[in-house]
């Protein structure tokens, strides 16, 4: 019996998920599915899985993960990106990031991948890298986010304005929805004309670099514009923008990176008259505003409140709050698993009864009126002592 060690285990679950994948979804009724996704999530139809099938190394920091979603899963568009759930120390966590691989890649073998770059002191994207072997299994959502273009398959064509040909600006990881679009675009024929501009800090920084070389090898109309910090004799700003692309103003702009990256890009098409329905960015959800800390610590410093307290009536447990976690991370960073969804604001899954309290929006820095009972506990941010009825 001891012989049947975790590997054991890990290549039971592999073959489960194999079998699981193969089972019509009927034969997974609901009454089954919440049995068996006790045992083995993998079962679950409602909560879909996928298993690791391989692991590339794209930068020093940056790693492509290879996964084999649940026959159940939906597909995406390219351009989206999922959550993936993790469980470290008996905490879960939960991450978003970009499909990387085109379209194809999931018609034809089944297969999608994630692009993780490894952040500092970033719990989620150096477990994945460091912890993450072949043949383990990953909770993943359904494919999400309207970081979009008109795409399609090999049988139903992406139709591109020709007018109003694609420029693509990138910077870092945020090359990675990117990358889906284009060699989605490549397949379907419809390259016409786009152009990439891509940011990295250094040579070594670039991800993709193989691929994107053999794209502008194989397609000759295929601009694209490597800008290295380190070799740069400028910032990526507007002059620079209009000189690596001189007709920007009459292109559909997708831009993808850190925050200041994007808002830089953005305001450079404004500047030269692009419309903002021609704009489109990557956003992984409604971001925490800028004023939310300040406004947060302004208040907590007019009620002379440097921490709070969380009770929690169902529990009887009493949770420490400080700095701008949100209600769900303090009770998650306590070993509880309260329900949740998008972790975003947007789908109220984590929507909880506060009896006494008051919260912030961490979405708008504002707070919510006092007597508002519903909350939702993934944008509620305690500003004073605060009592959670059912948790």
């Amino acid at each position: 019996m001891n012989q049947f060690n975790h590997s054991s285990l890990t290549r039971l679950s592999a073959s489960m998920y194999r079998w699981a994948n193969r089972a019509s979804p009927s034969a997974l009724t609901t009454p089954v599915d919440l049995l068996v996704a006790e045992f083995e999530p993998l079962f679950a139809t409602k909560r879909m899985a996928a298993q690791l099938i391989s692991k590339i190394q794209e930068t020093h920091d940056t790693t492509t993960f290879v996964l084999r979603p649940s026959l159940h899963w939906q597909g995406f568009v390219p351009g989206q990106y999922i959550a993936i759930e993790v469980d470290i120390d008996g905490v879960r966590y939960c991450r978003n990031y970009s499909i990387s691989s085109p379209v194809s890649m999931l018609e034809k073998e089944s297969l999608i991948s994630i692009t993780v770059k490894r952040v500092e002191d970033g719990l989620v994207s150096n477990y994945l890298a460091d912890n993450l072997e072949p043949d383990a299994l990953l909770h993943i959502s359904e494919a999400r986010g309207t970081f979009t273009m008109e795409t399609g398959t090999q049988s139903k064509p992406i139709r591109i304005d020709i007018n109003r040909p694609p420029l693509f600006v990138a910077a870092g990881s945020g090359i990675t929805p990117i990358m889906s679009m284009i060699e989605s675009l490549v397949e379907c024929h419809s390259l016409n004309d786009a152009t990439l501009i891509y940011a990295a800090r250094s040579k070594g920084d670039v991800i993709f670099e193989q691929r994107l070389k053999k794209l502008k090898t194989a397609h000759p109309d295929f601009t694209m514009v490597m800008h290295v910090a380190t070799e740069a004799s400028s910032p990526l700003n507007q002059q620079a923008l209009t000189a690596y692309c001189p007709d920007f103003s009459h292109r559909v702009v997708y831009t993808c990176g850190p925050a200041g990256f994007m808002s830089t890009v953005k305001d450079a098409a404004e500047a030269l008259g692009v419309d903002a329905s021609a704009i489109k960015s990557e956003s992984f959800g409604s971001p925490r505003q800028k004023n939310a800390l300040a406004n947060l610590t302004r208040t907590r410093g007019e009620t002379r409140t440097a921490e709070s307290k969380v009770m929690l009536t169902k529990t009887r447990q009493t949770l420490t709050a400080t700095g701008e976690k949100t209600l769900l991370e303090i009770a998650e960073n306590a070993g509880l698993k309260p329900k949740f969804g998008c972790r975003i604001g947007v789908c109220h899954e984590c929507k909880c009864t506060k009896s006494s309290g008051q919260v912030m929006n961490a979405l708008t820095g504002k707070l919510v009126c006092e007597e508002q009972t519903q909350i939702q506990a993934c944008i509620s941010i305690p500003v004073g002592d605060v009592e959670i009825e059912n948790w």
